[in-house]
């Protein structure tokens, strides 16, 4: 009879050994989800900065498409999961602009925020987003100059302090001519077809600090047009393209996308199909 007791209290606590390495194999299971699947995850999948071009002081169609491609984009960022999305103005002092819009989608996970919850945020930021619109709409006017490489470098700072396994993409909403007092790419005599002056251009840019470290980041040029600037012809935007994507090339990222709607950015078309 002592015989059996005891075998019955080596049997209850075998059982009691393999229920705990049980709970903890099921934990680390758990941990292991978290981790690679995203289960209650607070960080971001990727850092999205847009820049947005209020300059549009002639007659075309430059505004409506740039607005065509604004609400794209940021419908198709706020349908993904844990994605900082930050719209900055390019403006005639742009190093001055601050963000209009600077949040992160929602977060879906198996233990935190469901798909209900996830739609209302999705609802609550697309209304700031469109916030963040009608001002950019209310300021169309009042720029003389479209500084696209000072936007850039503010753009470069905040993508220095996203997580470092986060995906970098870069947006720029703008007709893709750069006037300002770095560069004037309406100046007549500036061929940027020959890849001479464009070297020329880029180590000028180099000597002066002017060419910002973009490692690792996609580019998108959307809402290009010459809607609005009558003497930009085929052969000058071509000279333009050119010169953008050897600017890219030299800061480290990679121009992946260049044209007037969300479908020439690879990143952003398969979203915007779906929508």
């Amino acid at each position: 009879m002592r015989f059996d007791r005891n075998a019955a209290r080596l049997g209850h606590a075998g059982m009691q050994i393999v229920r705990v390495f049980a709970i903890c194999r099921l934990s680390v299971y758990l941990a292991l989800a978290i981790t690679t699947t995203g289960c209650g995850a607070t960080s971001l999948s990727a850092h999205v900065e847009v820049l947005a071009s209020i300059k549009h002081s002639a007659p075309g169609n430059a505004w409506d498409l740039e607005a065509e491609s604004y609400r794209a984009i940021y419908t198709a960022l706020l349908g993904r999961n844990g994605v900082r999305i930050v719209i900055t103005p390019i403006s005639d002092h742009s190093l001055a602009e601050a963000s209009l819009f600077d949040e992160v989608s929602p977060i879906k996970s198996l233990f935190g925020m469901n798909d209900y919850d996830a739609s209302q945020e999705r609802k609550a930021l697309a209304t700031k987003a469109e916030r963040a619109l009608a001002i950019l709409q209310s300021r169309q006017f009042g720029s003389k100059r479209t500084e696209i490489i000072n936007a850039i470098f503010g753009a470069a700072d905040r993508f220095e302090a996203a997580p470092h396994d986060a995906s970098r993409l870069l947006i720029i909403l703008a007709n893709s001519f750069e006037q300002s007092s770095i560069l004037n790419m309406a100046d007549y005599h500036l061929n940027l077809n020959s890849g001479a002056i464009r070297r020329r251009v880029l180590d000028h840019l180099k000597a002066t600090g002017q060419l910002v470290a973009l490692h690792g980041v996609d580019v998108c040029m959307l809402a290009v047009t010459n809607g609005d600037d009558n003497w930009a012809d085929y052969n000058r935007s071509r000279g333009v393209r050119r010169f953008w994507q050897d600017y890219f090339a030299a800061a480290g990222a990679h121009l992946v996308g260049y044209g007037a709607a969300i479908g020439s950015c690879g990143p952003l078309a398969n979203d915007s199909e779906g929508q």
